[in-house]
C-alpha cells in the first residue's frame, strides 16, 4: 500500500512497485485516482485521516509506504498534521490491520528538536515509526525532482529561454536570468497556494527553510547554459 501515491514520488514508484507485486494506493483527491489505476494499481479515495476506514483496506497488506506530507502547508497545525499526524493515523491503521512492514518518506536534517517545523514534525514522525512495534525503514530524502515536478518544468522552460536573451547586453540579460531563475523557483509554491486555496505568505513561509534549495536546482541549469553560450562566443572570437 502506497498512501499519498499521487505526488511525483508516489507516481514514480507505483510502476515500478507494480513489476512484482500487487499495488494498493490510497490518494486524498479523486481526481488523482485514475490514472494510478491505469497504472494497474487499485485505489482508494479518501481514507487517509480515518484510522478504522484507513485498516479495512488495509487487510492483507503487507508493507505500507507512507508519503503522505511536505513542507509548504499554511501554518504550523497543518504541517504538523500532514507530516506527523497522518503517519499515527496511519501506524494505528496498521497495527489494526495486521501489516508487517511500515516504510516512511522523511526528510535530511528531521529531528524532534528542529527549530524547523517540517523538519521537526519529520522527527516526531520518525520517532513514532521507530517506536511503532512494526518492521520498518525510514528514507532521509534530500529534495526529489523529476518528470511532473513544478521545478524541473520551471528548469527546462528557463533553460529554453536562455538562448533568447543571451543576444542582449550582457549585463541586461544575466541581470534578467537572475530575476527570472529566484522568481521561477518560487512560481510552484505560488501555483499550489492558489490551487490549495492557502494564502500565499503562509504557503512562502512553511517553505523558506528549503527555497535555497530550489533556487540553486534551478540556477544551475541555467548556468550551464550561460556558460555554454559564453565559451561558444569566446571560440567564436578567437
Amino acid at each position: 500500500m502506497v498512501t499519498g501515491a499521487s505526488g511525483m514520488i508516489g507516481r514514480t514508484l507505483v510502476p515500478l512497485l507494480i513489476r512484482n507485486d500487487e499495488v494498493r494506493a490510497c490518494v486524498r483527491r479523486p481526481e488523482a485516482a485514475p490514472s494510478l489505476r491505469a497504472m494497474g494499481a487499485k485505489v482508494a479515495v479518501g481514507h487517509l485521516d480515518d484510522a478504522d476506514a484507513l485498516a479495512e483496506i488495509l487487510k492483507r497488506v503487507f508493507t505500507v509506504i507512507h508519503l503522505v506530507g511536505g513542507p509548504t502547508q499554511g501554518d504550523d497545525d497543518a504541517v504538523l498534521a500532514a507530516n506527523h499526524g497522518s503517519v499515527i493515523t496511519a501506524l494505528a491503521a496498521s497495527r489494526e490491520a495486521g501489516v508487517s512492514r511500515f516504510v516512511l518518506l522523511s526528510a535530511t536534517g528531521a529531528a524532534v528538536d528542529a527549530s524547523n517545523r517540517y523538519l521537526r514534525a519529520k522527527g516526531l514522525a520518525e520517532e513514532a515509526v521507530a517506536n511503532s512495534g512494526l518492521e520498518h525503514a525510514i528514507v532521509r530524502s534530500t529534495h526529489a525532482y523529476g518528470l511532473g515536478g513544478s521545478w524541473l518544468a520551471v528548469t527546462v522552460a528557463l533553460g529554453l529561454c536562455v538562448p533568447l536573451v543571451w543576444s542582449w547586453p550582457r549585463d541586461k540579460a544575466i541581470a534578467l536570468l537572475a530575476v527570472v531563475t529566484v522568481i521561477g523557483s518560487w512560481a510552484p509554491l505560488v501555483a499550489l497556494a492558489l490551487r490549495a486555496r492557502i494564502p500565499i505568505l503562509a504557503r512562502l513561509k512553511g517553505a523558506v527553510f528549503f527555497s535555497s534549495a530550489d533556487v540553486v536546482g534551478v540556477a544551475l541549469p541555467v548556468a550551464v547554459v550561460c556558460l555554454y553560450l559564453a565559451m561558444k562566443e569566446y571560440r567564436v572570437g578567437r
